[in-house]
């Protein structure tokens, strides 16, 4: 009993004690747990934010010092295609979320469209005529030296050689600067022409050098490596540029994408080559899309000579956004559109198919038919083909050019690699400064998925 009592006393005198002992005074309003809050708050804050801050202020620091390294469209078109192929790996990821279409989420916030309205996707190339490195050329009608010697100087023939001089221009003997096999051409430089080209007599053209191995930053280099005050040897007539204009701003409007399809002939010759450019439909759509995208352009021009099989696949492969972007070619000839009228009124119009269609019907007729009263107006049947087989001439030289033309004045253009139509057009766009950044051969850089044996 003792021993509880003592043990409650000491209790007691514990509890006494506790009681006792004073406490830290606490007002109302504490200074130092305000401040450590504080502190907290902005370690929080500055943890929260720190990763939407960096990266801007990261992009405005590259894009103020790109001038040592890039110049400032050659950063924005890097920008752009980072973004663009970003917006490509969310649409993937997301494609099956429920919360629906990714690009229509990004346009209503804003992001995409500020970028889009802020930077041209697909600039004019700068041409930068005056700095660009020449060769001084005052041309005359003397002589014409062949870069090609192989298989044919120049690789012009007879009758090349003929309608030449019936033109008027008078040619001397086809020489060659050097022995160069076009199947197999040599790695040349500047230098190299110029000391091979130099001569006393003043020289009025250099044969085909289209195959030719030059260095490509003076040879495809806008208003190409001559310093001169010629115009360009090929240029669509006054009529024909007028057209083009007139079916531009009736069928396509200021922005849109020009593409060069050629198929015919093309799969045996493109897989002749290593790499092969003949690239299977749903692959080409692919690659198409993706420049339209790049460019923002809503319409394409369609210059081909697929068969309406492989014209209406890649149509309806073309799309962007869910959205099927309009292939457009030039409609065969209606009395009720305008746009070729120009044409129609200097004879110069004409339905290629129906002249052709024509041109079989009358020889076969001519060739095969026992009938004598047909066999009687041979020498009739025979000046009526040859009159259909000029007119139909003229109307694919027109139809080329014309086609040429509305390529050249889009505002990008895709090209079929390996194709002289093709450089026609890139030399146009070159020489009118209608080149653009996203100007690009069909897949390029790419290969074939897909490449058939050869025979």
């Amino acid at each position: 009993m003792e021993r509880e009592s003592s043990d409650d006393e000491e209790d007691r005198q514990n509890l006494i004690d506790e009681n006792e002992r004073k406490l830290p005074h606490r007002s109302g309003f504490q200074i130092e747990d305000f401040k450590s809050r504080l502190s907290a708050h902005r370690f929080s804050f500055n943890k929260r934010y720190l990763f939407a801050i960096f990266p801007p202020l990261f992009i405005l620091l590259i894009y103020f010092t790109t001038d040592v390294l890039l110049s400032s469209a050659d950063f924005k078109s890097a920008l752009l295609k980072q973004i663009s192929l970003n917006k490509e790996i969310q649409q993937v990821l997301l494609s099956s979320h429920p919360s629906g279409n990714l690009s229509e989420l990004v346009d209503d916030n804003g992001d995409l469209n500020f970028v889009a309205y802020s930077f041209n996707r697909c600039p004019k190339v700068n041409q930068n005529m005056s700095q660009r490195p020449t060769i001084e050329w005052k041309p005359r009608s003397d002589k014409v030296i062949c870069y090609f010697s192989l298989p044919l100087p120049c690789y012009v023939d007879d009758d090349h050689v003929k309608k030449l001089k019936s033109l008027g221009i008078s040619m001397g003997k086809l020489e060659p600067a050097w022995a160069e096999d076009i199947k197999k051409p040599k790695k040349r430089t500047a230098q190299d022409v110029q000391a091979k080209f130099s001569s006393n007599d003043d020289v009025i053209a250099i044969g085909d050098v289209f195959y030719a191995n030059v260095e490509e930053e003076w040879v495809m280099q806008p208003g190409g490596p001559l310093a001169h005050k010629c115009q360009t040897l090929i240029e669509p007539s006054r009529l024909i540029m007028l057209t083009a204009q007139r079916f531009v701003q009736t069928f396509l409007g200021k922005s849109f994408t020009a593409l060069h399809f050629r198929r015919h002939g093309f799969l045996k010759f493109c897989n002749a080559k290593e790499p092969s450019c003949f690239f299977p439909i749903p692959q080409a759509a692919d690659c198409i899309s993706r420049v339209v995208e790049r460019a923002d352009t809503p319409v394409i021009y369609l210059s081909t000579d697929a068969a309406e099989s492989e014209t209406g696949l890649l149509q309806s492969l073309v799309v962007l956004n869910g959205k099927l972007v309009p292939l457009i070619k030039r409609p065969t000839r209606n009395s009720a559109e305008k746009w070729d009228a120009l044409l129609y009124r200097h004879g110069l119009d004409g339905d290629s198919q129906d002249t052709l269609k024509f041109l079989i019907k009358a020889m076969t007729r001519h060739f095969f038919s026992y009938d004598q009263q047909s066999l009687g107006n041979t020498d009739l049947h025979l000046a009526e083909i040859l009159r259909r087989m000029v007119v139909l001439e003229e109307i694919f030289k027109v139809e080329a050019m014309l086609d040429k033309t509305i390529c050249a004045m889009a505002s990008v253009f895709i090209g079929a690699p390996g194709s002289t139509f093709t450089e026609d057009i890139l030399r146009l766009r070159r020489g009118w400064g209608s080149a653009s950044h996203c100007d690009e051969y069909l897949c390029q850089g790419e290969q074939p998925n897909f490449i058939a044996d050869n025979e």
